[in-house]
């Protein structure tokens, strides 16, 4: 009787499933959401260039809130004839500002599309905040490294450590996309001097060190909270999460929520929802729940709270007479999924 297996199998893993003789088939259903070329892929030997399904769960996710399939990655799951990519009538020379999710999965689309592509980055590294989301996840590093081997493959003119303003656009420039991403600050709080942001973590995430001692709080409620979280878990620290609301991680469909949340609770890690912090004291932070107050023995407090920066950069671009678009998170707080869609629409939109 022939046998089909499923389950979050990689390539690689499925072939070795086979060759033992364990199923005859392999069935994969998310990853074929995610990259509907994956068979045609692997055939031809381009393992390297089958996008990665980062399980996000708004696939499944979506069918308990009454909503069509869609992917975080591949804004066009589903809506494959509204939202197809056409060559360009008009081709264009584009500028394309911000090396982080959204410039690259924009200068990668405006390429398929026929156009010419410069891409400035103003750090000497491409990834943007999603380069500092993968030290904290194995599958977000994997899609971060599925996307700079396709911008590197692409014919786009990359520079780095060159930051833009309207004296340094290129000569030829018909329009310009600002992808320069969101700032992930704290939450307001009465002693948030001594909180540390995501942009102090990052030698305590690329390697253990003292940054992060052993009793940790971590005010925030998305899913880059519950990665920090699991991972301070991982490093043997004590981890209390404190939102604000009555969810945690509300970018991810619920299967992937449900289990994000029960492996945290299975390390030890505390959860504590519908929190009103009223103040960073010392060694502790004083919170309200449900009207009870509550001390948290405190090292170390990490607030995880992203915020728009502001548009002086997009509004000077604009004085320099040529057409702007902003996109991603610098738009828009909406993670990866806003990045990937925000992209697609804009590739979508010029010439």
């Amino acid at each position: 009787m022939p046998v089909i297996t499923f389950g979050r199998l990689e390539p690689d893993e499925a072939e070795q499933v086979l060759a033992d003789g364990k199923a005859d088939f392999i069935a994969f259903g998310r990853k074929i959401l995610a990259d509907p070329e994956l068979p045609n892929k692997l055939a031809e030997g381009r393992v390297d260039d089958v996008k990665p399904c980062i399980y996000q769960y708004r696939c499944i996710g979506n069918i308990y809130v009454g909503e069509p399939a869609a992917c975080v990655i591949s804004p066009q799951t589903g809506r494959e004839h509204d939202l197809a990519l056409v060559p360009a009538t008009t081709p264009k020379h584009v500028l394309v500002v911000g090396g982080g999710p959204a410039g690259l999965e924009a200068a990668r689309l405006l390429v398929e599309r026929g156009h010419r592509v410069t891409l400035r980055e103003a750090s000497t590294r491409l990834g943007g905040t999603l380069a500092v989301a993968a030290l904290t996840d194995p599958l977000l590093d994997r899609y971060l490294g599925w996307m700079l081997r396709q911008v590197e493959q692409a014919d786009i003119t990359i520079e780095l450590g060159a930051p833009v303003d309207p004296a340094s656009i290129p000569t030829g420039v018909d329009e310009i996309v600002i992808a320069t991403g969101g700032v992930w600050g704290k939450p307001p709080v009465v002693g948030d001097e001594s909180v540390l942001v995501l942009a102090d973590l990052e030698s305590w995430l690329r390697d253990d060190d003292t940054t992060v001692g052993a009793n940790v709080v971590i005010l925030g409620d998305t899913k880059a909270a519950l990665s920090i979280a699991e991972l301070c878990a991982h490093r043997g620290r004590t981890v209390t999460v404190v939102g604000p609301e009555n969810y945690f991680a509300l970018e991810l469909g619920m299967p992937g929520r449900f289990r994000l949340i029960s492996e945290l609770q299975q390390r030890g890690v505390r959860l504590v929802t519908n929190a009103v912090v009223d103040a960073v004291d010392g060694g502790e932070v004083v919170l309200t729940t449900d009207g009870t107050k509550d001390r948290i023995a405190a090292d170390t407090v990490i607030g995880i709270a992203p915020t728009t920066p502001p548009s002086g950069l997009a509004d000077a671009l604009v004085g320099a007479g040529v057409p702007v678009h902003r996109i991603g998170d610098g738009a828009q707080i909406g993670f990866i999924q806003h990045a990937t869609y925000s992209a697609l629409q804009v590739a979508r939109s010029i010439g």
